[in-house]
């Protein structure tokens, strides 16, 4: 009897056990949904797929329902977006923004505005605040600064200053009275250059220590280069990628080279709901993209359009396409989105000069409406194995296509192939290229010095761009830009 009492308890037990197990694997089933694990990496393979839709021809990219991925990345571009702020191009505002100089804070009595993305700094009052001296006589600012004389027109828009009389980039200002200048034209002023910090909302200005020289090559057989996919968020889409992209600006101009710069003015990511244009929103990283666009501009630069968006559909920016002979293909969707680029440009005050179709892909009818806006087209009319430049004309204008007969870098494996192309190249062909200034990333490093937060920095000369240059170089080539091509 007691035997058999054991035996039933313990099938008691055992069933309160498996019931106890059922239970509590059916209510994650009931109360959770289930969800699958995705890696980041597969996420952006699947939204870098084209819809394959066409998109509507207005300039205002609708944004097309999806199915989102089971787990969404955390990635920069949303720390971005959450920080944008839209505003009225025609209206200058105030943003509280830190500087120092020489690592000492600086207080400022007048406000700092902000302008088309670009911080205007209150001249006099900055100078006298870091111990420098101004004279004001009617429309002459007299600045003096340690070592360093200059003189605004601020009517004319000119500045003097060790490297002569030039321009300003910006269009100096009166707020409330008082003569500003673009933080890019304060700092070629007085050769300085910055450090952004976005956290702290501090930008360092110091006296630049490098020493930057250019190396003039004035003879030998033409070449060219451009600057690829340079775009707000993406591959630039911290401080330090920025200012590596302006030291590579900086490597080029000492090196007596003359480059391009294929900018996408919008950048888009419909899948995750991002959009940053900076003609419309404001964040200290845009101002920072805006300045190293200036800087690149100071450098020698010539910038271009590289579409309008990049993109179509749900696709990333820089990483889908925007013109073939399946969308985007009517008179109407392509002058759209050429006014659209235009405006975008005319409204940041950055002059282009060319234009480039996202991956050469337009069709016959679509180059012949981009012969309507611009005069360079910087890419083949048609096999891509073009040696020389084609040229249009269209009634008094010559409309010019521009080759890039040794294509591009494919990643930095891919440097001793270019290198071999630029060695055997027919004599009597065009040596052109362009490259992803990110490859040289890598072999920029960043280095501290006590007592000092100066950006300190090493490129090194074995990276991928030095090599390519030095080669052309060696075989007697000579940069130009596609404006002083016959």
């Amino acid at each position: 009897m007691l035997k058999s009492l054991k035996s039933i308890t313990f099938l008691i037990i055992i069933s309160v056990v498996i019931l106890f197990i059922v239970v509590f694997s059916l209510v994650p089933l009931l109360f959770f949904p289930t969800r699958s694990v995705t890696k980041k990496g597969d996420i952006v393979r699947k939204a870098s797929i084209e819809n394959k839709n066409d998109e509507p021809a207005d300039t205002e990219i609708k944004i097309v329902p999806e199915a989102k991925p089971a787990l969404k990345p955390i990635d920069y571009d949303l720390m971005i977006q959450s920080k944008l702020k839209y505003y009225d191009y025609k209206k200058p505002f105030i943003d509280t923004i830190n500087f120092k100089f020489e690592d000492k804070p600086v207080y400022f009595y007048y406000p700092v505005y902000v302008y088309l993305n670009r911080y205007y700094l209150p001249v006099e009052n900055f100078v006298n605040k870091i111990n420098g001296s101004v004279k004001v006589n009617k429309q002459y600012l007299y600045l003096n600064l340690k070592n360093h004389s200059a003189e605004i027109d601020t009517q004319k828009g000119l500045m003097t200053a060790n490297n002569g009389t030039v321009q300003v980039r910006n269009p100096v200002k009166k707020f409330n009275g008082v003569s500003y200048i673009s933080l890019i034209d304060f700092t070629d002023l007085f050769d300085m250059t910055t450090s952004w910090d976005y956290d702290s909302k501090t930008i360092s200005l110091y006296f630049d220590r490098c020493n930057l020289k250019r190396n003039a090559v004035s003879t030998g057989r033409t070449a060219l280069i451009r600057l690829e996919d340079v775009s707000v968020d993406q591959v630039f889409d911290t401080a330090d990628a920025l200012a590596k992209l302006r030291i590579v600006g900086d490597y080029l101009y000492s090196d007596g080279v003359p480059f391009h710069v294929a900018w996408v003015p919008r950048y888009l990511y419909p899948l995750y709901k991002l959009d940053n244009d900076p003609s419309r929103y404001y964040s200290m990283y845009n101002a920072d993209f805006m300045y190293t666009l200036d800087y690149l501009i100071k450098k020698g630069a010539l910038i271009g359009l590289h579409g309008y968006t990049h993109q179509r559909g749900n696709v990333e920016s820089i990483v889908g396409l925007e013109f073939n002979d399946k969308f985007n293909d009517t008179d109407t969707a392509i002058a759209d989105r050429l006014k659209a680029a235009i405006k975008c440009a005319n409204i940041l005050n950055i002059p282009v000069y060319f234009f480039e179709t996202p991956h050469y892909a337009a069709s016959y009818g679509q180059h012949k409406v981009m012969e309507k806006y611009f005069n360079y087209l910087y890419e083949p009319l048609d096999s891509g194995h073009e040696e020389n430049v084609y040229k249009v004309t269209l009634g008094k204008r010559v409309v010019r296509y521009v080759p890039t007969l040794f294509d591009y870098v494919k990643g930095e494996r891919d440097t001793d192939n270019m290198i071999y192309k630029i060695d055997t190249v027919n004599p009597k062909a065009l040596a052109s290229f362009f490259y992803h200034p990110n490859i040289d990333f890598p072999y920029i490093r960043f280095t501290k010095v006590e007592g000092t937060d100066y950006p300190y920095y090493a490129y090194l000369s074995n990276s991928p761009l030095h090599r390519i240059i030095d080669t052309f170089y060696k075989n007697k080539f000579m940069f130009k830009k596609i404006t002083s091509l016959k």
